[in-house]
């Protein structure tokens, strides 16, 4: 195995831990990582699902935002207050 191969297997298996580990909270950020490792081939979905007890379909959703506008995309909207009159 030549010094670049075992350089990206370090690095991929940063990133398999990193996606892998458990969260607390999904935020934007981590949702788009977890796309970008998938997207990457660092991970399967089947793999993410199962780590976080997430269905496959909102992940796939999660890809599909990502793809069409990247991590701002998957930020969710905040509530908008009623006016007081």
């Amino acid at each position: 195995m030549s010094a670049r191969d075992a350089m990206r297997e370090r690095r991929l298996q940063r990133v398999r831990a990193r996606v892998l580990a458990p969260v607390g909270r999904w935020t934007a950020a981590r949702k788009y990582d977890a796309c970008l490792a998938l997207r990457g081939g660092a991970v399967s979905i089947a793999e993410v699902a199962t780590a976080h007890d997430i269905p496959a379909e909102e992940i796939a959703r999660w890809m599909i935002a990502a793809r069409d506008g990247g991590q701002d995309a998957l930020r969710i909207a905040p509530r908008r207050r009623a006016r007081a009159s």
